[in-house]
């Protein structure tokens, strides 16, 4: 009789054990919070986030039980293309944090790419409960319309009066947006060109101008050869202006004819020169 009762004792320690087990074990969906923070860490300008900038996402990790526990997160995070047709996987992986304080943090640093989106999508995939955890959030922190031009760099010679070809490529997370090109000898203070375009991610334009020619002086001589700064810019809505324009340089090579003026003026000096030089040597000496 004592054996049996006994065994009974046991047997709902054992039931108590193993409830008590399944409670310490077992949470529902509730028991964790999951969120997704942004906070710039390095912005080329105030108040707007564009591509370029670096991001830090922090993910925070909330539970109300079992403060010291280790807890495993997924993320992916994307970023749509300029043309809005697909998103492209910017970053993916899985990182464990441990509870501390019913809280427990995690920091990824991003660098913005050319889009207008980007997405966090996270879940708790450990520990495994009863119940499967799951909570995906969804965050696209503002990213301003840009426009990257790029030329750069020095032509070369070119010849007064010829053509001259200017390879302009512009980045964008807008495309079909309208703008402005202008081109503009600023040597001179004479804009060579403008042409209105459609904004196409990483297309290359070829902007054809026609080069001015040398300066006169006193009407009849002319630089044989002149330096020429040359800027290229873009105009059209846009939220960081400094990366709309780029400087190029040419040297600009009048025709050999000009030469003849100057080794006529040459000639002129050194005989004017000459005839001072004996005058002031008879003053001198008689």
């Amino acid at each position: 009789m004592m054996g049996r009762l006994a065994l009974n004792y046991l047997t709902i320690a054992f039931i108590l054990i193993l409830l008590t087990i399944n409670n310490y074990c077992a949470h529902s969906i509730d028991d964790y919070i999951l969120d997704i923070v942004f906070n710039t860490t390095r912005a080329t300008q105030p108040n707007s986030i564009i591509p370029g900038d670096l991001v830090n996402i922090t993910f925070n990790v909330y539970t109300t039980t079992l403060p010291n526990i280790n807890v495993t997160i997924s993320y992916i995070i994307y970023y749509s293309r300029p043309s809005g047709a697909r998103y492209e996987v910017l970053s993916s992986g899985e990182f464990r944090v441990l509870s501390s304080s019913n809280k427990a943090s995690h920091n990824i640093t991003i660098q913005i790419p050319w889009t207008r989106e980007v997405m966090v999508e996270a879940q708790i995939i450990s520990p495994v409960v009863s119940k499967k955890i799951e909570s995906k959030l969804e965050v696209s922190p503002e990213t301003k319309i840009s426009v990257l031009l790029g030329v750069g760099g020095y032509i070369g010679d070119v010849r007064e009066g010829g053509w001259l070809i200017i390879p302009v490529r512009l980045v964008t997370n807008t495309p079909g947006e309208h703008g402005l090109l202008r081109v503009t000898d600023t040597t001179l203070g004479v804009i060579l060109r403008e042409m209105t375009i459609t904004l196409i991610d990483g297309y290359t334009y070829e902007v054809y101008v026609r080069v001015p020619e040398n300066p006169k002086r006193l009407l009849i001589f002319k630089d044989l050869f002149q330096l020429r700064r040359i800027i290229v810019e873009f105009e059209g809505l846009d939220t960081y202006k400094g990366n709309n324009y780029d400087v190029i340089y040419a040297t600009v090579i009048a025709p050999g004819y000009w030469r003849i003026p100057w080794f006529i003026a040459s000639l002129i000096g050194l005989v004017t020169i000459i005839i001072l030089v004996i005058l002031v040597s008879k003053r001198i000496f008689v």
